[in-house]
Protein backbone atom coordinates (compact mmCIF):
# COMPACT_ATOMS: atom_id res chain seq x y z
CA UNK A 1 0.00 0.00 0.00
CA UNK A 2 1.33 3.60 -0.97
CA UNK A 3 0.83 5.30 2.12
CA UNK A 4 2.19 9.52 3.08
CA UNK A 5 1.81 11.30 5.90
CA UNK A 6 -0.06 13.94 6.89
CA UNK A 7 2.53 16.68 6.10
CA UNK A 8 3.15 14.62 2.87
CA UNK A 9 -0.15 14.91 1.82
CA UNK A 10 -0.98 18.51 2.69
CA UNK A 11 2.71 19.38 0.69
CA UNK A 12 1.50 17.56 -2.06
CA UNK A 13 -2.07 19.12 -2.13
CA UNK A 14 -0.38 22.25 -1.94
CA UNK A 15 1.66 21.73 -5.20
CA UNK A 16 -0.14 19.91 -7.38
CA UNK A 17 -4.04 20.97 -7.20
CA UNK A 18 -5.47 24.48 -7.28
CA UNK A 19 -8.54 25.42 -5.11
CA UNK A 20 -11.38 23.86 -7.23
CA UNK A 21 -9.84 20.67 -6.64
CA UNK A 22 -9.83 20.91 -3.40
CA UNK A 23 -13.05 21.73 -2.87
CA UNK A 24 -13.96 18.43 -4.96
CA UNK A 25 -11.90 16.15 -2.67
CA UNK A 26 -14.13 13.27 -0.72
CA UNK A 27 -16.24 13.96 2.58
CA UNK A 28 -15.09 12.56 5.72
CA UNK A 29 -18.21 9.89 5.06
CA UNK A 30 -16.99 9.19 1.87
CA UNK A 31 -13.65 8.80 2.92
CA UNK A 32 -14.63 6.31 5.76
CA UNK A 33 -16.89 4.17 3.08
CA UNK A 34 -13.98 4.10 0.62
CA UNK A 35 -12.13 2.60 3.51
CA UNK A 36 -14.35 0.08 4.25
CA UNK A 37 -14.40 -0.75 0.90
CA UNK A 38 -11.19 -1.86 -0.19
CA UNK A 39 -9.22 -2.59 3.91
CA UNK A 40 -8.96 -5.90 5.57
CA UNK A 41 -11.87 -6.22 7.99
CA UNK A 42 -8.45 -8.11 10.08
CA UNK A 43 -6.46 -5.04 9.71
CA UNK A 44 -8.98 -2.54 10.75
CA UNK A 45 -10.02 -4.81 14.06
CA UNK A 46 -6.03 -4.73 15.31
CA UNK A 47 -6.55 -0.67 15.58
CA UNK A 48 -10.12 -0.31 17.09
CA UNK A 49 -12.22 -1.95 19.37
CA UNK A 50 -15.67 -0.87 18.88
CA UNK A 51 -17.28 -3.73 21.31
CA UNK A 52 -15.08 -1.69 24.23
CA UNK A 53 -14.80 1.95 22.75
CA UNK A 54 -17.48 3.15 23.55
CA UNK A 55 -18.49 1.39 26.74
CA UNK A 56 -18.93 3.37 30.28
CA UNK A 57 -18.68 0.93 32.97
CA UNK A 58 -19.99 2.10 36.75
CA UNK A 59 -20.21 0.40 40.05
CA UNK A 60 -22.99 2.23 42.30
CA UNK A 61 -22.66 0.97 46.38
CA UNK A 62 -25.77 1.15 48.71
CA UNK A 63 -24.56 0.01 52.21
CA UNK A 64 -26.96 1.18 54.94
CA UNK A 65 -27.87 4.88 55.88
CA UNK A 66 -27.79 5.92 59.12
CA UNK A 67 -29.77 9.51 59.63
CA UNK A 68 -29.07 11.36 62.45
CA UNK A 69 -32.24 13.85 62.68
CA UNK A 70 -34.99 14.41 60.24
CA UNK A 71 -36.54 17.53 59.19
CA UNK A 72 -40.30 18.00 58.70
CA UNK A 73 -40.10 21.63 56.80
CA UNK A 74 -43.66 22.94 56.26
CA UNK A 75 -44.96 20.21 58.46
CA UNK A 76 -46.59 20.00 61.83
CA UNK A 77 -47.00 17.26 64.05
CA UNK A 78 -50.52 16.66 62.26
CA UNK A 79 -48.45 15.01 59.40
CA UNK A 80 -46.09 11.57 59.83
CA UNK A 81 -43.17 11.41 57.13
CA UNK A 82 -43.57 7.87 55.79
CA UNK A 83 -40.37 5.41 54.73
CA UNK A 84 -41.21 5.19 51.06
CA UNK A 85 -40.88 9.16 50.85
CA UNK A 86 -43.51 11.79 51.36
CA UNK A 87 -46.02 12.32 54.58
CA UNK A 88 -49.86 11.30 55.64
CA UNK A 89 -51.70 13.15 58.44
CA UNK A 90 -52.04 11.27 61.08
CA UNK A 91 -55.68 11.86 61.31
CA UNK A 92 -56.26 9.94 58.18
CA UNK A 93 -54.78 6.45 59.99
CA UNK A 94 -57.40 6.81 63.02
CA UNK A 95 -59.35 9.46 64.54
CA UNK A 96 -59.56 11.35 67.26
CA UNK A 97 -60.81 8.87 69.63
CA UNK A 98 -58.74 6.05 69.43
CA UNK A 99 -55.60 8.59 69.43
CA UNK A 100 -56.87 9.73 73.05
CA UNK A 101 -57.20 6.01 73.62
CA UNK A 102 -53.85 5.07 72.74
CA UNK A 103 -52.45 8.10 74.55
CA UNK A 104 -54.24 6.88 78.00
CA UNK A 105 -52.92 3.27 77.53
CA UNK A 106 -49.41 4.34 76.82
CA UNK A 107 -49.23 7.14 79.81
CA UNK A 108 -51.37 4.80 82.42
CA UNK A 109 -54.19 6.45 82.82
CA UNK A 110 -56.54 3.45 81.69
CA UNK A 111 -58.00 1.58 85.14
CA UNK A 112 -56.58 -1.75 85.33
CA UNK A 113 -59.17 -4.05 86.92
CA UNK A 114 -58.01 -7.78 88.43
CA UNK A 115 -59.67 -10.84 89.16
CA UNK A 116 -58.79 -13.98 90.42
CA UNK A 117 -60.55 -16.53 88.53
CA UNK A 118 -62.81 -15.78 85.14
CA UNK A 119 -66.34 -16.48 87.56
CA UNK A 120 -65.31 -13.00 89.62
CA UNK A 121 -64.77 -11.12 86.55
CA UNK A 122 -68.35 -13.15 85.21
CA UNK A 123 -69.64 -11.59 88.08
CA UNK A 124 -68.43 -8.22 88.05
CA UNK A 125 -69.87 -7.67 84.51
CA UNK A 126 -73.22 -8.29 85.72
CA UNK A 127 -73.29 -5.79 87.27
CA UNK A 128 -74.38 -2.94 84.84
CA UNK A 129 -72.99 -0.48 87.11
CA UNK A 130 -69.33 -1.25 87.27
CA UNK A 131 -69.67 -2.05 83.68
CA UNK A 132 -71.15 1.25 83.14
CA UNK A 133 -67.80 2.62 85.13
CA UNK A 134 -65.51 1.16 82.32
CA UNK A 135 -63.86 3.61 80.28
CA UNK A 136 -61.87 2.97 76.68
CA UNK A 137 -58.53 1.59 76.96
CA UNK A 138 -59.83 -0.12 80.82
CA UNK A 139 -57.82 -3.59 81.31
CA UNK A 140 -59.61 -6.19 83.36
CA UNK A 141 -56.86 -8.81 84.18
CA UNK A 142 -57.53 -12.39 85.54
CA UNK A 143 -54.90 -14.08 87.46
CA UNK A 144 -55.33 -17.37 86.31
CA UNK A 145 -52.57 -17.27 83.51
CA UNK A 146 -55.45 -20.32 82.28
CA UNK A 147 -57.99 -17.79 81.28
CA UNK A 148 -57.79 -15.26 78.81
CA UNK A 149 -57.94 -11.15 79.46
CA UNK A 150 -59.73 -8.76 78.17
CA UNK A 151 -59.99 -5.26 77.42
CA UNK A 152 -62.57 -2.66 76.59
CA UNK A 153 -62.25 -0.87 73.00
CA UNK A 154 -65.59 1.36 73.30
CA UNK A 155 -67.62 -1.04 71.18
CA UNK A 156 -67.34 -4.49 73.65
CA UNK A 157 -64.02 -6.56 75.44
CA UNK A 158 -61.54 -7.62 73.02
CA UNK A 159 -59.39 -10.54 74.07
CA UNK A 160 -55.44 -9.95 75.34
CA UNK A 161 -53.41 -11.87 74.39
CA UNK A 162 -51.40 -13.64 77.07
CA UNK A 163 -47.42 -14.14 77.89
CA UNK A 164 -45.79 -15.71 80.96
CA UNK A 165 -42.33 -14.78 82.12
CA UNK A 166 -39.66 -17.41 83.50
CA UNK A 167 -40.38 -15.40 86.87
CA UNK A 168 -43.91 -16.20 86.54
CA UNK A 169 -45.13 -12.66 86.70
CA UNK A 170 -47.70 -12.09 83.84
CA UNK A 171 -47.00 -9.51 80.81
CA UNK A 172 -50.09 -8.72 79.06
CA UNK A 173 -49.92 -7.35 75.36
CA UNK A 174 -53.06 -5.09 74.06
CA UNK A 175 -54.30 -6.40 70.83
CA UNK A 176 -56.67 -4.45 68.95
CA UNK A 177 -57.52 -3.22 65.29
CA UNK A 178 -56.72 0.30 66.52
CA UNK A 179 -52.87 -0.77 67.55
CA UNK A 180 -52.38 -2.49 64.49
CA UNK A 181 -53.13 0.83 62.92
CA UNK A 182 -49.95 2.72 64.45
Amino acid sequence: IDAYTKTQDDALLLLKSDKSELIDSYSKTEDDELLLLKANVADLTNYVDLNYAQTIIGTKQFSRITVASVSKLGKNDASKLLASGGDILVSSLMNLIELQEIRDIASGQSNAYVFDIQSDLNDWKAIQDNVAKLAIGDNLYIVDKKIVDYWLDGVDLKILETKQREQGNMAYNMVSKQLGKI
